[in-house]
């Protein structure tokens, strides 16, 4: 693994990568996913429920199942279905978003670490890593399955944080979502926010920068975050 920055600098440490949403517009597709899963499963569920609950609140897609009546014994199969459903999109229908590789390899030019922090499980992470080529460019990668707490609880940064060996004011996280962001300033990470038509609406309070692309972000930008974020603490 690579190490992180030597301290003194204002160079980050480790940038944190959020995936839905960040690196993919998948938050439409999980939700097509599963309401065709729950429709299967004679259940109904709207996308705007998923959005509100799950993309915005960061709820339990699983809590929201047995709140329609869903049984523990059924959750399987349904969840099953969806990942199959959502890798078949991955593979035949969906892009990076603007900004990503060029980013990544900016990063890796310098030799700042990048880690994924995703609440999704590892069967998507790995399903659009593998399909963009992109497991090269992070140090690690962390999803929901290895954390006990869901964003927006901040384990997932500090977890990020500790894995590379790194303070966390001398990271950042890049987030397209509310509870993303609320997660990494309850670790201390300062965070960009890259708001999507999915997210936009959402209350961006705490992040130390809000962009419309990752078009946008440059190492040169993620070095002044860390400096003014250092210089405020």
């Amino acid at each position: 693994m690579r190490s992180a920055p030597l301290p003194g600098s204002s160079l980050p440490h480790a940038v944190f990568f959020d995936m839905d949403g960040l690196l993919v517009d998948s938050e439409p597709v999980h939700a097509a996913a599963y309401v065709v899963a729950f429709e299967r499963a004679g259940l109904a569920l709207h996308p705007d429920e998923y959005r509100t609950h799950v993309t915005l609140g960061g709820g339990s897609i699983r809590d929201l199942y047995a709140a329609k009546g869903g049984s523990a014994a059924g959750w399987p199969e349904l969840f099953e279905c969806k990942c199959e459903l959502f890798a078949k999109q991955v593979r035949e229908e969906m892009e990076l978003l603007p900004g990503v590789s060029e980013l990544l390899q900016a990063l890796a030019d310098r030799g700042i670490p990048c880690l994924l922090a995703t609440g999704s499980g590892r069967a998507n992470a790995t399903v659009i890593l593998e399909r963009f080529g992109l497991r090269p460019y992070f140090a690690a990668v962390l999803s929901g399955e290895d954390v006990s707490r869901a964003k927006p609880d901040p384990e997932i940064f500090l977890k990020a944080a500790a894995l590379i060996g790194a303070s966390p004011a001398h990271c950042v996280s890049l987030e397209d979502s509310p509870k993303g962001v609320r997660a990494a300033t309850g670790a201390g990470v300062p965070c960009i926010a890259v708001p999507t038509s999915w997210t936009r609406t959402g209350d961006f309070t705490g992040a130390a920068l809000i962009v419309h692309s990752l078009q946008q972000v440059t190492p040169l930008l993620l070095e002044e975050i860390v400096h003014n974020h250092l210089a405020r603490s």
